[in-house]
């Protein structure tokens, strides 16, 4: 396992790896793969691990400066120039042993897809508003979050991974896309005017989907999942919409009261049916079983989810653990296809004519020149094959042109 801390971490000119044999410090010129102190990912990964990092420098130096600037910010303060150069460095290596100590009997392996799926989050550029719409709904719900600056920009979003147990994303500032009704969305308007146009780009039925192709690995469900499934299982005499709501409710864990609720028209018995068909066709049984064993594992406090993302169980009853586990798996599946949509754009040197700006649970929100709006369709391909333990399976993405355009 390596660690290393960043030259913007520490101020210095070179990279720092850390040798737990030698237990010293060795400046590098270059990071290779690793855990790196200093970076947005590793501090989230702290938090969902609940690892400490040593503060940096320690208090006590914080604290000095704050009186002695009373009260201005120490977050710029250049710390090398302002410490001895031998403390500073045995500063530098407390910070990088302890580190090491919290970390090294943790089972880490998810960091890579974390950093992966956070590629997107850094590649986002600030949304255009439609500041008439914008002016004209100014009092509904969220709206405000979109507010156009001088430019004519909203701010930049920034989302937390690490808040919600699952990792769905959390809106912390900027635009809440997250809570916007949907037919506000043309509030997005194309920074390039009347050239320009806005793609949304979503996962079709991603965690039903996920779930099938996980516990049938000889199944790969075409587009229209429901469909699919109805003709599999023989269930001619339900509707798509019956067949839908009995899966939504495997996943979410809903009892058989609140499924009857929902579908008045069927019978106890043609429902008894059709939710045992479902079970089958899902192994979710024995899909839960599993579940079950590493949830009494580890003290029932959690369970990882596909990638290996600890998810809490803490406060939940068990039949919520095939729900706890596909919506945090399927969260890093949506992130990890937006990843490789971005490559791409990158590999087609089209980072100034497709510009990602939103990320909607499992869409994403694409502002489009009219010159490169033949290639939706094959991001849409793109982001929905070679996921990472899906290498030979498909998830269908759909895409939606949003019109409207301000006018200039």
């Amino acid at each position: 396992m390596n660690l290393y801390l960043s030259k913007e971490y520490t101020g210095l000119n070179f990279d720092i790896k850390y040798d737990p044999v030698e237990d010293k410090n060795n400046f590098v010129k270059k990071i290779e793969e690793g855990f790196v102190i200093g970076t947005k990912e590793f501090t989230e990964i702290s938090k969902l691990y609940n690892f400490l990092i040593p503060n940096f420098p320690p208090e006590k130096y914080i604290d000095s400066y704050r009186k002695l600037l009373k009260f201005t910010s120490v977050d710029n303060v250049p710390w090398k120039f302002c410490i001895p150069q031998k403390t500073y460095l045995e500063i530098l290596l407390t910070t990088a042993r302890e580190t090491y100590k919290n970390i090294k009997d943790l089972d880490l392996t998810y960091y890579e897809t974390y950093k992966k799926g956070q590629v997107i989050i850094d590649s986002l550029k600030p949304v255009k508003t439609n500041k008439e719409y914008y002016s004209q709904i100014i009092s509904e719900p969220n709206v405000h979050s979109f507010k156009p600056g001088e430019d004519g920009f909203a701010d930049p979003v920034i989302y937390d991974r690490t808040e919600i147990v699952t990792g769905r994303l959390k809106v912390v500032s900027g635009p809440n896309i997250l809570n916007l009704k949907k037919e506000h969305r043309k509030i997005i308007t194309s920074r390039f005017g009347s050239d320009g146009s806005i793609y949304y780009l979503d996962f079709m039925s991603l965690e039903p989907r996920f779930l099938l192709m996980l516990t049938r690995n000889d199944i790969n469900p075409p587009k229209d999942i429901y469909e699919f499934i109805k003709t599999s299982q023989n269930l001619s005499d339900y509707s798509r919409s019956d067949i839908k709501n009995v899966v939504i409710s495997e996943l979410y864990g809903a009892g058989m009261t609140s499924l009857k609720e929902r579908l008045p028209n069927i019978t106890d018995r043609s429902l008894n049916y059709l939710v045992s068909s479902i079970r089958d066709y899902f192994q979710t049984f024995k899909f839960k079983e599993d579940l079950l064993k590493e949830y009494e594992k580890n003290n029932k406090a959690y369970i990882n989810n596909f990638y290996g993302r600890p998810v809490s169980t803490l406060e939940i009853g068990t039949y919520a653990l095939i729900n706890r586990f596909v919506q945090s798996s399927a969260v890093d599946v949506a992130l990890l296809g937006f990843s490789n949509m971005i490559s791409t754009i990158k590999e087609l040197d089209l980072e100034n004519k497709i510009i990602p700006s939103l990320i909607l649970h499992d869409g994403i929100f694409f502002d489009t020149h009219k010159d490169s709006e033949q290639i939706i369709p094959l991001l849409c391909k793109i982001g929905s094959k070679n996921i990472p333990g899906f290498e030979n399976k498909t998830f269908y993405i759909s895409s939606e042109k949003l019109t409207a355009t301000e006018t200039l």
